[in-house]
């Protein structure tokens, strides 16, 4: 077994959907894989494990000389493995994980075409064109192409792995659907296979078994990649076909791949005791680093946005995020300082800070049209964002709001000018969170999409939404199933915190986040940063709102909204990220 190291895959020619989509593909976590394809040694040995461990069952049939008809007289030994099937594959892998005790696979096309290519931007592994001695295939020369030659008969590409190109092509654990649907060529791959069922962590595609509104197909192909010693790979995929389950040839096999476990965020109970950075600073929770999943997977029971696919591994590193959202208080702290600011203005004494200390003035930001209110809308029982009112701000949303409450009415450029401001208070780097922080710190290492997914009425322990004192106040129904006593905002922290001692990270107000808004995950990056654009005018929101139903999907972590720069509404504030010193 050869270690991969994790990493973004190398860009691969072309402009198809699918060439696209491998060049935004990042492996996130280390796996091992086959130095060499199965060969026939190993495969005996599976065979003469014997049923009752488990091993495995293809050998020539009853009558038929050894070698004869099973290794195509090519031999046995290290070469390797040949008319088994894909099913046959996976007993193979079974038995290995079962006598080892650890878990190993067949890989999935793209860590295959990841591993093949070990790093280089070009069509082959070697280069541009095709090289006499470099593989057994057709073109390559230098050895038969008429025949499987023993593994590691030609060279290892730069991470150690032979035979990726050439010799048998490689059956992989990625199921295309069923036979019946199409042809199996490759020029159908980019219809056959759906975007947003390809998991962008590198897992296989899986078109065969069941999902909401698809049965699970009973005729499933699946896909070989890699070349072969009597067909040319003339193109990035490596010559990929799709074989059915049980189907055999002389001219495919496997190689296998071994996971490593990631473990789960080591979260130190202590390590969650909030603090402060100033007497009027937002709390903050130091978060650890982790990988998790993010997104929704494809036909999910629960429904979706398009904006939530694909599904795809992310990796954080470690942060601080508010504890709640930032309060009517802390907001009205920076407002005080901004109304005094001049083109020349003074520092300003900073509460709460060391005696002798100074803040300096926070920028001013330029009026918006005001502030846009909840309002009931044209259709009955519709509930909607009106147009926006001048008489309307942060100090006066329209409603009654204390201290503790989440300030509302907050730009997204009126939260970057107070994050400016924190930062030169403290002297600490603040910011908005990205996605990728905001819905890992939002999920506290569960998988569940909210956490009163299956039981509704609760949501009025978790979260302020919409709720029987909402609709009295804007003399609707009243019939929602729960009430938390708050018809606009709450005070931060009045509901349930999540695993990690986060309030309010679902309802009350929405919270503005770095990225800016593309409507889905395409080209979104793995590592926990935003995603910028230049001249970006339209920018995400998270963690639905006040006026939102428990149902409805921008209620849950993976839900995402927009705002544009400058806009201004009273169901919209803000949350801090503070980046970690390398002490904590």
């Amino acid at each position: 077994m050869v270690w991969i190291p994790p990493g973004r895959a190398p860009a691969v020619p072309g402009s198809t959907e699918s060439q696209r989509w491998y060049n935004r593909f990042e492996l996130l976590a280390p796996v091992a894989i086959g130095k060499f394809e199965i060969t026939f040694a190993e495969w005996d040995a599976c065979v003469a494990a014997g049923a009752a461990a488990g091993g495995c069952s293809r050998i020539p049939p009853e009558g038929v000389t050894e070698g004869m008809i099973f290794d195509s007289k090519w031999g046995r030994g290290r070469q390797p493995v040949i008319n088994i099937s894909w099913r046959d594959a996976q007993q193979y892998v079974a038995w290995l994980s079962r006598r080892t005790g650890q878990p190993y696979r067949l890989l999935s096309q793209i860590e295959f075409q990841y591993a093949s290519r070990a790093g280089a931007t070009t069509v082959w592994p070697w280069g541009d064109q095709l090289k006499a001695g470099a593989a057994n295939c057709p073109g390559c020369g230098g050895k038969s192409t008429d025949k499987t030659l023993a593994v590691g008969s030609f060279p290892a590409n730069a991470w150690g792995l032979h035979d990726m190109v050439g010799n048998v092509q490689e059956f992989v654990a990625d199921c295309y659907g069923s036979r019946s649907q199409g042809s199996t060529s490759v020029a159908n791959w980019e219809n056959w296979v759906r975007l947003a069922e390809q998991p962008a962590d590198g897992s296989p595609i899986d078109m065969c078994s069941s999902a909401v509104g698809r049965a699970a197909v009973t005729d499933p192909v699946f896909g070989s990649v890699g070349g072969r010693f009597n067909a040319v790979a003339n193109n990035w995929l490596l010559f990929a076909q799709w074989i059915p389950d049980s189907a055999t040839f002389n001219h495919t096999g496997f190689r296998v791949a071994r996971d490593f476990a990631v473990p789960a965020p080591t979260v130190d109970p202590a390590s969650l005791k909030p603090y402060r950075d100033c007497a009027t600073c937002p709390e903050l929770v130091n978060l650890p680093g982790g990988r998790f999943e993010m997104g929704t997977p494809y036909l999910s029971p629960e429904g979706a946005t398009d904006s939530e696919y694909p599904l795809r591994w992310v990796t954080v590193k470690p942060f601080a995020i508010g504890r709640v959202e930032v309060t009517r208080e802390q907001w009205d702290a920076f407002e005080r300082t901004r109304a005094q600011a001049t083109p020349v203005a003074a520092p300003v004494a900073a509460p709460g800070v060391n005696a002798g200390s100074t803040v300096p003035a926070a920028p001013s930001v330029p009026a918006t049209a005001g502030c846009a209110p909840v309002q009931v809308g044209t259709n009955p029982g519709s509930i909607v964002l009106g147009a926006p009112n001048p008489g309307l701000s942060t100090l006066s949303p329209g409603f009654t709001q204390s201290a503790d409450h989440p300030a509302v009415c907050v730009s997204r450029q009126d939260a970057k000018a107070y994050l400016e401001w924190l930062s030169a208070t403290t002297g600490k780097k603040y910011r908005l969170p990205t996605e990728a922080e905001w819905e890992y710190a939002a999920r506290a290492g569960s998988s569940e999409r909210a956490p009163w997914r299956r039981e509704g009425a609760r949501s009025c322990e978790f979260a302020n939404l919409r709720d029987q004192a909402f609709e009295r106040a804007f003399a609707q129904s009243a019939n929602r199933p729960c009430n938390d006593n708050f018809a606009y905002t709450a005070p931060v922290g009045a509901f349930k915190p999540n695993a990690w001692g986060l309030s309010d990270m679902l309802g009350n107000a929405a919270e503005h986040v770095e990225d800016c808004w593309q409507p889905s995950y395409t080209n979104a990056p793995v590592d926990g940063s935003a995603l910028v654009a230049p001249q970006c005018t339209v920018f995400v929101t998270r963690g639905g709102s006040w006026y939102l139903l428990s149902g409805n999907l921008l209620t849950h972590a993976p839900g995402r909204s927009t705002r544009a720069q400058t806009q201004r509404d009273v169901v919209t504030g803000l949350r801090v990220v503070r980046e970690r010193d390398t002490a904590q």
